[in-house]
């Protein structure tokens, strides 16, 4: 099974450089790099290709990481079995999401599993950007939108609709659009977008005459959360292309209005992403089955 060397190997591949795989064990470099050339003298082979910003697998190293990976997995399933923690839902439950949506679904689920495992400790971390996993530590997150592709497992666990929404204010100065045409020929830069990408981003939309349209958004306006977006949206700042369950009371209320309700607006999809391994602890995994139960449901997000 993998020693103490072994385990040393796996976290630089994962933390990208010899420095922040120290910075993480709380060790110098230079022990973490003496180790590593000691492990390199005794399997024969060049693991790491180094530098003074990044460091890497070679091939022979990647090669070995990813046989040490099943070795570990093996082991830990193994241990968990015996021990087991595959039945039992206690320790530290990692957990990241994004800001609104995790207020809003993920505390929930988080609540429940306080109240089911005394013995459970979570740490959940919320915030608008894609944290990486194995870097953070952490043992899952919850994704909304189209993944990227990455070596992480993924689980979907509900639709979230969009709708295109508008303060009155902004209503009463441009008027209504009715068509996506019309919405295209709005002047300027009308949008209240999520982030700053390269480029014009594009939603689709479906017309009700079964037409498909890449509908264009120009923004003046970027923010990284959705409660930030709505209160632009709620002053009239202009128009968004957000979450339903985010404006379902102001749509009720009456402080936004829908525009283009006949149109059709794909939803994103919701996923939890864990690291890969032959190995999910039981609390992950209870995470995972209480949010695809409960979040179907949940006002807002559909299955």
């Amino acid at each position: 099974m993998p020693g103490d060397d072994e385990l040393l190997f796996l976290r630089v591949v994962d933390a990208g450089s010899l420095k922040a795989a120290a910075h993480q064990l709380g060790v110098d470099p230079s022990t973490v790099s003496r180790r590593v050339r000691s492990l390199e003298e005794r399997v024969g082979a060049r693991l790491l290709r180094r530098s003074t910003r990044r460091t890497g697998p070679t091939d022979a190293g990647l090669r070995y990481s990813e046989g040490l990976r099943r070795l570990v997995d093996e082991q830990q399933a193994l241990e968990a079995d015996v021990s087991g923690e595959t039945r039992q839902i206690r320790g530290i439950l990692r957990i990241a999401a994004p800001v609104g949506f995790g207020a809003r679904f993920v505390v929930p689920v988080v609540d429940r599993m306080m109240a089911e495992s005394p013995e459970l400790e979570v740490a959940l971390e919320l915030g608008s950007d894609t944290v990486d996993l194995v870097e953070r530590g952490l043992d899952v997150a919850v994704r909304v939108g189209r993944l990227q592709d990455s070596a992480l497992r993924a689980r979907r666990l509900a639709s979230v609709p969009r709708v295109i929404v508008a303060g009155p204010a902004w209503v009463a100065r441009h008027g209504m659009p009715t068509t996506a045409e019309e919405l295209e020929a709005l002047p300027g830069r009308p949008w209240i977008a999520y982030r700053r990408s390269g480029g014009v981003p594009t939603f689709p939309l479906t017309c009700p005459d079964g037409r498909t349209l890449d509908q264009p958004v120009r923004a003046g306006i970027h923010v990284n959360s959705v409660e930030g977006m709505r209160a632009l949206v709620l002053a009239g700042r202009g128009l968004q292309w957000g979450p339903r369950w985010a404006y379902a009371e102001d749509l009720r209320a009456g402080r936004v209005v829908e525009l283009l309700p006949d149109h059709a607006l794909r939803p994103f999809p919701a996923h939890a992403v864990y690291p890969a391994g032959a190995w999910l602890p039981a609390k992950v995994r209870r995470f995972i089955d209480l949010c695809a139960e409960t979040f179907p449901s949940a006002a807002g997000l559909t299955a």
